[in-house]
């Protein structure tokens, strides 16, 4: 994709074009994976604190309010779920987000979402260089 019409989209973002990141993110991890095409696919979703990171506080807020302890750890979650959850109203979006396959199970696949706690603008989201900011896959 050029280059002017990434950061055309970057700063179109919003929850469906983050979405459709995602989506192509687990697309390359299936395809690099080598595995067939899951009937389903679900999510655990890990928050970094990135404790020696200046936070903003919308940052703060997020932390607080949306990826406190209740609502983040052990949870299983389905896509709209996960879209939600990493999603600032105000179109702020997780600063990078590294997605990796946790547990193949019979016809699903569970992935681990990783994600920033810091939430910006969508021009100043990472891995512009995998074409779907801030997803960046990660294979084994």
């Amino acid at each position: 994709m050029p280059k002017q019409e990434l950061n055309k989209n970057l700063n179109q973002m919003d929850k469906q074009l983050f979405k459709e990141n995602l989506l192509k993110t687990i697309e390359e991890i299936i395809i690099a994976s080598g595995e067939k095409s899951p009937t389903t696919y679900t999510f655990e979703v890990v928050i970094d604190p990135e404790i020696t990171k200046n936070h903003n506080s919308a940052d703060d807020w997020m932390r607080l309010a949306v990826l406190n302890n209740y609502n983040i750890p052990n949870k299983i979650r389905e896509l709209d779920e996960v879209i939600n959850l990493l999603t600032y109203p105000k179109q702020h979006f997780p600063l990078w987000v590294n997605v990796s396959v946790k547990e193949y199970s019979n016809d699903t696949i569970i992935f681990k979402i990783e994600s920033s706690s810091r939430f910006r603008k969508p021009s100043q989201l990472q891995n512009k260089e995998t074409n779907y900011p801030p997803f960046k896959a990660i294979v084994s």
